[in-house]
């Protein structure tokens, strides 16, 4: 069976552990929207993880920048 990036988030946003925290999970799609995403939400002292395969460090790099 193949995993996924929406299969892991899905994972993650199961286990009520995470969500004690404050966490939040979120699946970008693509590296547009993901970066959409950021852009909307992210607050200063938050983490970011980027997972991914292909091109998504230059998203982060971007980001970062």
């Amino acid at each position: 069976h193949d995993v996924s990036s929406q299969d892991i988030v899905e994972a993650i946003y199961g286990n009520m552990e995470t969500w004690k925290h404050g966490n939040k999970i979120v699946y970008g799609g693509d590296l547009e929207k993901a970066e959409q995403i950021v852009l909307e939400h992210v607050q200063a002292g938050d983490v970011i993880i980027f997972m991914g395969a292909g091109d998504i460090d230059l998203l982060a790099r971007a980001l970062c920048a």
